[in-house]
């Protein structure tokens, strides 16, 4: 794995600090699944930084085609979207393909919905506005663990 253990002194405890070598996300392929066309853009153009591949799902159902269709090492998933909501979208994912790593983004207070989120099958979680490192980070945990 390319990632190292670094002793961040000033972290409570002594907590080990993971640093990732963010060149793992270049030419991944991330599917970006949100009907707010501001948050598509912000989304993309962090991981246009990275050289992933995005593709962008503006609601559930298109999710699923494009998941049914193409290969991707990873899914960003909004919970809130009209229609089919993340929640359930990641759900109907989960009864053909068990393995994909699905991370939520939520604007939503995490302790009130992270039941909710693990109990759909969705691996991890981000909360919007996005620390952009721990963004990155969380992505990469989960594609090289995949």
């Amino acid at each position: 794995m390319k990632y190292e253990t670094v002793n961040a002194g000033t972290l409570a405890d002594n907590q080990a600090l993971m640093v990732f070598d963010y060149t793992l996300l270049k030419d991944k392929k991330i599917l970006i699944v949100d009907d707010n066309r501001i948050n598509q853009i912000v989304t993309k153009k962090m991981l246009d930084k990275e050289d992933v591949i995005c593709a962008v799902a503006s609601n559930g159902d298109d999710a699923i085609a494009m998941i049914k269709t193409n290969a991707y090492d990873a899914v960003l998933m909004d919970i809130n979207m009209p229609g089919k909501d993340g929640i359930e979208t990641t759900k109907e994912i989960r009864q053909f393909n068990t393995t994909l790593p699905i991370i939520a983004l939520t604007a939503v207070e995490i302790e009130e919905a992270r039941s909710i989120i693990f109990n759909s099958g969705m691996t991890d979680f981000v909360v919007k506005p996005y620390d952009v490192k721990k963004f990155k980070q969380v992505i990469i945990k989960h594609i090289i663990n995949a």
